[in-house]
């Protein structure tokens, strides 16, 4: 009997909460009574009242004596609580497949955690994807802030400004908000000068998941090097990855060296995780580095994992997170969230792994 129970103020509070989301009750409506539910749904009133209760637990209706139980207006109650918060919290939204464990992220977590402390704000680790409440999220975790991080909705960042919350996004961009990202183009640029200089002609391109904007940014950025020289980088010489991590990168230069007429003198690799698996395919396919094919990477996270230094990018990621935090401590108090673009300098580390023709 409790089972059945359960269920039905389950029921109760999903259909009650999916009216409140459909506005078919409007922000300021009274739900029915708790003994015209109960009727309703044949339960009797303790079981409306434990729906009622995680109705009021979601943020979404406050029960009012005298009157009864009143819809709210989400986002006026988020700001409220957010303003209100003596010790806030600021959320580092990771869109789901992305793992904290990436020397990458977790660089950018940890001094973007030391930056906020020092302002009396705690920074509180989720992933989350295009399709989570995102209100909720602020509520179950009382945020007074958001930190999008990578490749983030840009419905998700809309629900952020409509709620008026204090938002910033790192490694990606987008024109509405402040947007703290390598500077990717320039850093591609200067690998792929690099290489011209080095006196390679034939060359491919490791592509990460190509929906980010630093892919797109990188490819344009090394393109570009090559034709200030006349040369053209064809697509089909950008070959494509399942993710950034370094088995994907060795999967797709495997597969490469296995079924190209002639080989590239040079790979460009998006970043040093790419880099290492393709090394690693190298090595597989009974090829050296830089002897038969050189190779680049981006970001500087990676070159203690190498038996050779690897020639890199580097994307400073610890300005990236000191760059981040500012912008969102500004808002917290009081300043004006700017539509800005900051781009964080890069600069090419010379290693062992690229070979000069």
């Amino acid at each position: 009997m409790e089972e059945k129970k359960n269920y039905y103020y389950q029921q109760i509070h999903d259909d009650l909460k999916e009216n409140i989301l459909r506005e078919t009750c409007k922000v300021g409506d009274l739900l029915p009574p708790e003994n015209t539910i109960a009727r309703n749904y044949g339960v009797d009133r303790s079981t409306v009242r434990k729906a009622l209760k995680m109705l009021v637990d979601d943020g979404l209706v406050e029960k009012i004596p005298g009157k009864g139980t009143v819809v709210l207006d989400r986002q006026k109650s988020i700001r409220q609580t957010a303003t209100a918060a003596l010790h806030r919290n600021i959320g580092f939204l990771l869109p789901s497949g992305n793992a904290i464990t990436q020397p990458f992220y977790s660089t950018l977590f940890c001094v973007l955690e030391r930056e906020l402390k020092r302002f009396n704000f705690s920074l509180i680790y989720s992933t989350f994807n295009e399709h989570d409440d995102l209100l909720k999220t602020i509520s179950d975790y009382s945020l007074s802030g958001i930190i999008f991080v990578s490749n983030t909705a840009s419905a998700q960042i809309g629900v952020a400004l409509e709620a008026g919350i204090p938002c910033t996004l790192v490694n990606s961009y987008d024109p509405r908000i402040p947007s703290v990202l390598s500077d990717n183009d320039n850093g591609a640029y200067l690998a792929g000068k690099y290489l011209m200089e080095c006196g390679h002609r034939s060359v491919i391109i490791l592509s990460g998941v190509r929906s980010y904007i630093c892919s797109a940014e990188r490819i344009n950025g090394f393109k570009r090097a090559f034709a200030e020289a006349g040369i053209k980088i064809p697509e089909s010489a950008i070959l494509p990855a399942d993710s950034w991590e370094q088995e994907s990168g060795m999967n797709a230069i495997k597969h490469y060296l296995t079924t190209c007429k002639s080989l590239p003198s040079a790979i460009f690799c998006l970043n040093d995780r790419l880099a290492f698996g393709a090394m690693q395919a190298i090595y597989q396919c009974g090829l050296k580095v830089p002897e038969d094919i050189s190779v680049v990477g981006y970001d500087n996270l990676y070159t203690q994992m190498s038996l050779i230094p690897l020639t890199t990018i580097e994307a400073h990621v610890e300005a990236l997170a000191e760059a981040t935090a500012q912008s969102q401590i500004w808002q917290q108090y009081g300043g004006q969230r700017l539509p800005i673009r900051i781009n964080i300098k890069t600069e090419l580390v010379e290693g062992a792994t690229v070979r000069k023709l």
